[in-house]
């Protein structure tokens, strides 16, 4: 029988694990792929223009990669974005009245 075997339960490969880290193995260091994906989600920047941001603060890297980080770590920014903002209604003065 083969060790590679899905085990019950678990969906992942014996002797195979899941790194928590989601930035392991990348080149940058995990405040740079989020500052890139801030800028490239949070401003709708262009790939370019993040490029050029980067690259005036001394960081060089290509478009290609913000574009995979992008995709990959997109739906991570977009989560934390979400917990982040709170409902906003209608502005209550300090005696309890609608503005």
């Amino acid at each position: 029988m083969s060790g590679w075997q899905l085990l019950p339960g678990r969906g992942s490969l014996r002797g195979m694990t899941m790194s928590s880290n989601p930035y392991r193995g990348f080149r940058f260091p995990p405040k740079v792929i989020q500052h890139a994906v801030w800028l490239y989600h949070g401003f709708s920047r262009s790939l370019r223009d993040v490029e050029l941001i980067l690259a005036a603060r001394g960081i060089i890297v290509s478009s290609e990669s913000i574009r995979e980080w992008g995709l990959r770590f997109g739906r991570i920014f977009a989560n934390m974005l979400k917990r982040r903002t709170r409902c906003v209604g209608p502005y209550l003065g300090s005696d309890g009245s609608e503005a």
